[in-house]
């Protein structure tokens, strides 16, 4: 018996296909059809509105930022940076580099530690969030395209179970309970800085 694979990309396509009542397509080589670009877009759409989240997969906590001819640049797989503990900065991210808004400037003459939310593709991603964007990218698929009351209520319970699958195996590998938290690990990481000095 052969073992299930995880989840490809291809796959949700051709369950957006299904949807729609179209045949599976064999690859995702260019050129492709309507149908199919749309079912890929919205894959890409939902995956990166999933990941915008910050999920224990893709946040890294303290990564040293180092600038470079006094500015740090960011990879482009990065969405979303957070620096914390730092009252004389106030950073975001602009134009693919770090932005201090309190002074104003682009220019960082010492490493920053920041918090970091990375962007993956499809295929890079833990399985149950690969069913979960396939389920509600297919959901949002059909409800564009055919409006069917009855589908849509089918895969919308289908997708409220995925999201609560990929909560679960958010709590369990980011070993998750009341007092572990990322919120619990920064103010303890404040009060032992204040009351240390470290």
């Amino acid at each position: 018996m052969q073992t299930p694979s995880r989840t490809t990309e291809l796959e949700a396509v051709n369950v957006c296909m299904a949807l729609m009542g179209n045949a599976p397509v064999n690859n995702l080589n260019p050129p492709f059809g309507a149908d199919v670009a749309t079912a890929k877009n919205l894959i890409t759409e939902v995956s990166k509105d999933v990941q915008a989240e910050g999920w224990h997969f893709n946040k890294e906590y303290e990564v040293t930022l180092q600038p470079a001819s006094n500015t740090i640049t960011l990879g482009s797989n990065v969405i979303s940076v957070d620096v914390e503990g730092r009252s004389d900065m106030d950073v975001v991210f602009r134009s693919g580099k770090l932005y201090d808004l309190k002074n104003h400037t682009f220019t960082f003459t010492a490493d920053v530690k920041a918090t970091l939310v990375y962007m993956f593709p499809f295929d890079e991603l833990p399985e149950p969030f690969r069913r979960y964007i396939m389920i509600r990218a297919a959901r949002m698929f059909q409800s564009r395209y055919l409006g069917s009351e009855q589908q849509h209520m089918f895969t919308e319970q289908q997708e409220t179970r995925s999201r609560v699958t990929c909560l679960s195996d958010e709590a369990r590998n980011a070993d998750r309970n009341i007092l572990n938290s990322p919120d619990q690990a920064y103010i303890a990481r404040r009060w032992s800085r204040r009351r240390y000095g470290n």
